[in-house]
């Protein structure tokens, strides 16, 4: 064999030795870190179009400043072990050696410990690579009296479908990727940890229209609170930097109280910066759980009326050929004084449109 082949042997040897992941040290023991008080996962979905310009004029790739971001406030949080997960677009070699397209930082008390390369390929539908570093890195926390740790899981990324998803990433659009997945990652990662039967303290989803009843169902046996918007809220709209104002200790009641201010630093953020409307909801998982049960009887009767009367559906809003949703209080079967239990909302109209003199939003989302 001639010099050319053998370069080309190596080159595919190298190709194969950095494409496979070591898992050997699944099987160890976790770190032991009494300091631990906050564990905090991001996933950073940067399969797609996520590019936008600043005041400036200058291309800013949305997906990468997050990056950037959750760096920043993994460098400045102690106490603390963040998990940072960057799915990017599938990228080749010469046009057929697949790059790596997964990217991995792990931060303990404010200092990075790892930071890996992998192929998401085979886990893009559940996060299946994802929760395996999680349950390779999460540190052990001994079960002391009055020891809280609190767990947050950060979805940065564009709307997730409540149902189907194929196409959702561009690189592997016959693989889907819906709230059904997302609800099946987030079991993975919690049975990867100390969390067992308890749910996340919190869940951002960092997307367009995804909080709708649908999606809050799916999603509340996974986390105490959820920040999501039924409105257009761009992946970079909701900055993590507030994370580094966590308080060091309390109980449910604060981080209630610590989510509301974090919502809040969000939304005045936006209405210095944006001219669309501005929807930001915090849901409670357990108060809201009568609402979806009304809402989801109230909408099978309305369905099973059209059915045995053939008639059009009763509802008062107008058609729309936009995607995303609409304000759920338009349906006709829609219970607002029901709606409102457990939920702060943070709501702004739009400057310009047909929906700029509308004052007010139930703070749930219904797809069009």
């Amino acid at each position: 064999m001639g010099k050319p082949g053998i370069y080309v042997l190596l080159f595919l040897a190298c190709i194969s030795f950095f494409s496979c992941r070591n898992v050997s040290k699944l099987e160890e023991d976790h770190v032991q870190a009494d300091s631990i008080k906050y564990r905090i996962v991001y996933y950073i979905h940067g399969d797609g179009s996520y590019l936008y310009h600043d005041n400036d004029g200058n291309d800013i790739q949305a997906d990468e400043r997050m990056v950037s971001q959750a760096i920043s406030v993994a460098e400045g949080l102690p106490n603390s072990e963040v998990f940072i997960f960057h799915q990017k677009s599938k990228r080749h070699i010469l046009f057929f050696f697949p790059l790596k397209d997964g990217e991995f930082y792990y931060y303990r008390n404010g200092q990075l410990i790892d930071n890996d390369s992998y192929n998401s390929n085979s886990s893009l539908q559940n996060l299946d690579i994802e929760a395996a570093f999680f349950r390779e890195y999460a540190s052990y926390v001994p079960d002391l009296p009055g020891k809280i740790v609190r767990n947050f899981f950060l979805y940065y990324g564009h709307e997730i479908p409540e149902s189907g998803g194929m196409g959702y990433n561009p690189s592997y659009p016959e693989k889907p990727f819906s709230i059904d997945n997302l609800s099946k990652a987030l079991s993975l990662f919690k049975n990867a940890s100390q969390i067992g039967d308890a749910k996340f303290d919190f869940l951002l989803l960092s997307t367009c229209y995804n909080g709708t009843p649908g999606v809050i169902e799916k999603l509340a046996p996974y986390a105490s609170y959820i920040m999501a918007s039924p409105e257009y809220l761009h992946l970079s709209y909701i900055s993590s930097e507030y994370l580094k104002k966590l308080p060091q200790a309390g109980q449910r009641e604060d981080l209630h109280s610590y989510l509301k201010s974090f919502a809040e630093a969000a939304f005045t953020r936006l209405k210095e910066d944006t001219r669309t409307m501005i929807t930001i909801a915090i849901y409670d998982a357990d108060r809201v759980k009568d609402f979806l049960n009304r809402y989801n009887y109230a909408k099978a009767a309305e369905r099973n009326i059209q059915d045995e009367t053939g008639s059009t559906p009763r509802i008062t809003r107008a058609l729309d050929d936009a995607a995303g949703c609409i304000d759920c209080s338009r349906e006709a079967y829609f219970d607002l004084k029901a709606a409102k239990q457990g939920i702060d909302l943070f709501y702004n109209p739009p400057q310009f449109g047909k929906y700029k003199g509308k004052l007010t939003h139930s703070g749930w989302g219904c797809p069009k």
